[in-house]
């Protein structure tokens, strides 16, 4: 039997104004998905530990994503 959980992203982003808001949300969210992307460019599925950070004079961002757990029983 498989046992999967759920993966896990915390996103904090601190900004100048509301639009400086979402686009520092959007550009980590790109960048989460750019981790995602396999050498041929194609969107995998999040299955990996990842971390990313950025500042600028928009604001700051950083993310921390936590892959599915998998376990999987032996009795077959």
């Amino acid at each position: 039997m498989k046992v999967k959980a759920p993966g896990k992203i915390t996103i904090t982003v601190e900004a100048s104004s509301p639009e400086a808001l979402e686009k520092l949300l959007d550009q980590a969210l790109f960048e989460l998905k750019l981790r995602s992307t396999d050498d041929n460019g194609y969107q995998q599925a999040l299955s990996k530990t990842t971390q990313g950070e950025q500042a600028g004079t928009l604001g700051n961002y950083s993310f921390d994503y936590s892959a599915p757990e998998i376990e999987w029983d032996e009795l077959f």
